[in-house]
């Protein structure tokens, strides 16, 4: 048992305990929006397909995967209750 390691000239006083917390935030659906976009401008252009696909992943997986996304991305909505993201288009991805 080790006691944590306190940051110098930190805000924390040292403490032989430590605690941890793991929690579920609608806050990600941001960066996965983000990263999601990016990942469709660049499969549109087919930037990089090829790689994967002489490697044995198949087209229509990347397909199964955007939809994917998009269906975490609306539970995120529906549960967060926001309306940022109303007016986007809600379906399959093409």
């Amino acid at each position: 048992h080790q006691p944590p390691v306190v940051k110098p000239r930190g805000v924390l006083g040292s403490s032989d305990r430590a605690a941890t917390i793991v929690a579920n935030s609608s806050s990600i659906k941001d960066p996965f929006q983000e990263i999601f976009d990016k990942f469709q401008k660049m499969f549109n252009k087919r930037a990089f397909v090829h790689w994967y696909t002489k490697e044995g992943v198949e087209y229509c997986d990347f397909k199964d995967c955007a939809n994917n996304i998009l269906g975490l991305l609306s539970d995120y909505r529906e549960i967060s209750q926001e309306t940022d993201y109303s007016n986007d288009e809600e379906g399959e991805f093409e």
